[in-house]
């Protein structure tokens, strides 16, 4: 019962970092880092700061591309506000759970991994319901927007992120396979609170 106390007061779950910094000199990743039930909680618990960067998150014993986010669902609006997901591997439907349920992210990191040594998964692909979730309900708090290394971004998603993210500090879009078009419209129409672009 005391155990179960100390889980339950969020004063404690402020500030989680499971980070897995270490397996950057591994070549090859095999088991789940972190289930997605113990990423539920977490969250529930009013973490407001979160790092999963070189993570593996799903259910243990079951391949990432059969990993059901059942175990994630989210029903209510987390208080995440710093969301680093670095190099996560996980399956595109976690993502697009979590960023569902934030409403006040000011940093958030999507990057992919350039170099395959150090990648834990496949390159990273930016959905649009990814992008809905980060314009329409982050937009007026976020900062820092990192989608380095990330696939899939069109003119539409650079549209959404100009217009929607009005507050936006820096951003990071390296090797994203932007077209001219794409950067055309982005360096014509980001804030004018911008302080660092990475192309």
């Amino acid at each position: 019962k005391r155990m179960r106390a100390i889980r339950n007061d969020k004063s404690l779950w402020k500030k989680i970092n499971l980070s897995n910094d270490d397996l950057r000199d591994c070549y090859i990743y095999h088991e789940i880092d972190v289930p997605s039930g113990f990423v539920k909680m977490v969250i529930e618990n009013g973490c407001e700061y979160l790092s999963l960067h070189f993570v593996k998150v799903g259910t243990p014993g079951i391949p990432i591309s059969m990993t059901s986010v059942r175990n994630l669902c989210l029903d209510k609006t987390s208080s995440l506000k710093y969301l680093d997901l670095k190099y996560c591997d996980a399956h595109f439907l976690f993502f697009e759970e979590i960023l569902a349920s934030c409403h006040s992210l000011q940093k958030l990191s999507m990057a992919s991994n350039a170099e395959k040594k150090f990648s834990i998964g496949e390159k990273k692909f930016i959905t649009s319901k990814m992008i809905t979730s980060i314009c329409y309900q982050n937009g007026h708090t976020l900062q820092t927007l990192d989608l380095s290394f990330c696939s899939e971004l069109d003119l539409e998603s650079i549209q959404k992120i100009t217009k929607n993210c009005v507050g936006l500090k820096t951003v990071d879009l390296v090797a994203t396979g932007l077209s001219k078009d794409c950067i055309t419209f982005l360096v014509n129409n980001l804030t004018p609170r911008i302080e660092k672009v990475g192309l």
